[in-house]
């Protein structure tokens, strides 16, 4: 790539001539240190892969396949949420090495999640679901139901 100076006149670009880099400011040893930096904070496990975010869920129960969406964030070693699965509205887990086990509870039911996180931190895999026994019986036709599940963001 040739860079040139204003001006056409060889006198202008007198670097150039000589071999000599010719600077474009100051964005080049920004752009350098900025691109250290982030990969210091990487190194040093500042900067991370996270569960953080929003997921499609697909789950799959007797046959019957349920897309919906969840939303995570952390709080210390705790994960929460929302979930806009039907009936279902908060989601409160915790992630073990890869073991991703969260519930999403709402008004009338609550749901076990267990599933594995993939090294990326991209997608759930595995994922098995079941209701959360009731002693009130509030939604006996929903009692025992269970299925599977993954998702991906």
């Amino acid at each position: 790539v040739r860079l040139l100076r204003p001006g056409n006149s060889s006198a202008n670009n007198v670097d150039e001539a000589d071999g000599r880099p010719v600077s474009l400011g100051p964005e080049p040893l920004l752009s350098t240190l900025r691109s250290q930096l982030v990969l210091a904070l990487f190194d040093s496990h500042v900067l991370q892969e996270s569960m953080i975010g929003t997921w499609e869920v697909t789950a799959e129960c007797g046959g019957q396949t349920i897309t919906y969406c969840m939303t995570v964030v952390q709080r210390g070693n705790i994960l929460s949420g929302s979930s806009t699965m039907d009936g279902c509205s908060t989601i409160e887990g915790s992630l073990k090495d890869r073991k991703f086990v969260f519930k999403q509870k709402g008004p009338t039911k609550t749901l076990v999640c267990n599933c594995e996180v993939a090294a990326s931190k991209r997608e759930l895999n595995a994922g098995i679901w079941h209701e959360e026994a009731r002693s009130d019986e509030c939604s006996p036709s929903m009692q025992g139901s269970q299925g599977t599940f993954k998702a991906r963001r």
